[in-house]
Order: C-alpha cells, then sequence, then structure tokens
C-alpha cells in the first residue's frame, strides 16, 4: 500500500518588465523546450513543479504596461514572487518601481538577474544594492541553472514554513 504524504501547494510569481526572460525561467524550471524566440506573454501563463514535499504553481505575468493592473489580483495568495531582471542597468531601475509595488502584495522577494552573459550585465550584487532585494544571477537560456532555481525555491519555501 502506497502512503501519500502531504504536499503542500505553495503558489509563486514570476514578475518583471517585458523581454526579461520570465517565461524562459518558467520553461526551465518546468523541463519544457526553452522558446527559440521572444513571444509577449499576454496575461499570464502557468506551470507546475513538485520538489520533495512542496508542490509550486509557477505564474508568469505579462510584464506590458497594459497588464500592470492586474498584477495585484494575480499576486494574491502568492508565497514567492521571484522578481526578474534582465541584469543592464535601465531594466534595473525600471524593476525598482516594480519591486516598490509588489512589496505590497508579498514581503518575499527574490530578485532572479537573469541574462548574466550580457556583456553589459550588472553582477548580481550590484543589483541587490539597487533594489535592495536578495539577487541571483543566472543564464536562463542554459540548463545548468535549473538546479540553482529549484534550490532557491526549495530553500525559501522551507524556511517560510519554518518561521510560520
Amino acid at each position: 500500500m502506497l502512503i501519500n504524504k502531504a504536499v503542500s501547494v505553495n503558489k509563486v510569481a514570476f514578475i518583471g518588465a517585458p523581454r526579461v526572460g520570465k517565461t524562459t525561467l518558467l520553461s526551465l524550471l518546468t523541463g519544457e523546450n526553452l522558446p527559440k524566440e521572444y513571444q509577449p506573454t499576454i496575461g499570464l501563463d502557468f506551470g507546475n513543479i513538485q520538489l520533495g514535499h512542496h508542490e509550486f504553481s509557477l505564474w508568469d505575468l505579462a510584464g506590458q504596461e497594459q497588464f500592470a493592473f492586474l498584477w495585484e489580483m494575480f499576486l494574491k495568495g502568492t508565497k514567492l514572487i521571484f522578481v526578474v531582471v534582465d541584469s543592464t542597468r535601465n531594466n534595473v531601475l525600471l524593476t525598482k518601481k516594480i519591486v516598490e509595488k509588489t512589496k505590497k502584495c508579498c514581503q518575499r522577494l527574490i530578485c532572479i538577474a537573469n541574462k548574466q552573459d550580457l556583456p553589459e550585465a550588472l553582477k548580481p550584487e550590484e543589483i541587490a544594492e539597487i533594489l535592495n532585494v536578495e539577487t541571483y544571477g543566472v543564464i536562463g537560456l542554459d540548463p545548468e541553472y535549473r538546479t540553482l532555481l529549484e534550490l532557491i525555491l526549495h530553500q525559501k519555501i522551507s524556511q517560510q514554513l519554518k518561521e510560520l
């Protein structure tokens, strides 16, 4: 007889400006084929993964300005927000406004500094200082970073559960 261990479902949102790699990171985590070309997310997209006893419902929120009014509604019940930047100075400064708005919905924010392979990419430490948010550098098109993202998800949700 199989005994199902309790699985907690945790809502995690990816938020940020357009073209920063939110959909790519979602695809990376869910094991889907990585996008070959940019196609903007319309509204939102979803994915699910399970890590140990934690199930994650991943929400990819469209970054275009016309969808920003939906963010607060979509972020309700979110346990963790990945604020994604493309690691360029202009995008990081734009994202500072997103971080300020988003902190009202969920205090658990982690910055994912994507596109660290770009020549003009700021280091994760520099981005963390500008945004005042814990920051991890990744290259979303590199499957090697999937393990790091899974580790961040697992650690942050486990830490949050211990605090309750």
